[in-house]
């Protein structure tokens, strides 16, 4: 039986909450290919680029808050293309109010808060990459 990729797309604006998502991850699950962009155009980019060659990623994480193409845009981009719709994505962001906890409900989407502290980080990614096949 082949091995699943294990492409993880974190798309996220902040270098520093990137390398701290990065460095948590890849201690939880040390098979995971992570790969960053930093705003929705350019993984709207990636993703077509690599649904050519059918190395789509198994889990998006979506910031919601990002220049060029928020997390809204890129949200609503996903699950409109039949090739990328049943892709599981999860916002992770600083600030969630109850408009943007509904559009994300009604997308199929969980949402999850950025904890304030570091330690905290690993409890949320164990969470998010439970959600990983």
């Amino acid at each position: 039986m082949p091995v699943p990729n294990r492409i993880l797309l974190c798309v996220e604006n902040d270098e520093d909450e990137y390398e701290i998502m990065a460095n948590v991850a890849a201690q939880i699950d040390p098979e995971l290919m992570l790969v960053h962009k930093s705003n929705g155009w350019d993984a709207m980019l990636y993703l077509e680029k690599h649904k050519q060659k059918s190395k789509l990623p198994y889990l998006i994480i979506l910031d919601y808050n990002m220049p060029i193409m928020d997390g809204r845009f890129t949200l609503e981009a996903i699950k409109s293309n039949t090739y990328l719709k049943d892709i599981p994505v999860v916002i992770f962001s600083v600030l969630v109010n109850p408009a943007d906890e509904l559009f994300c409900k009604q997308h199929g989407v969980k949402i999850y808060t950025k904890p304030p502290q570091l330690s905290d980080y690993r409890k949320v990614i164990t969470e998010i990459l439970s959600l990983l096949p």
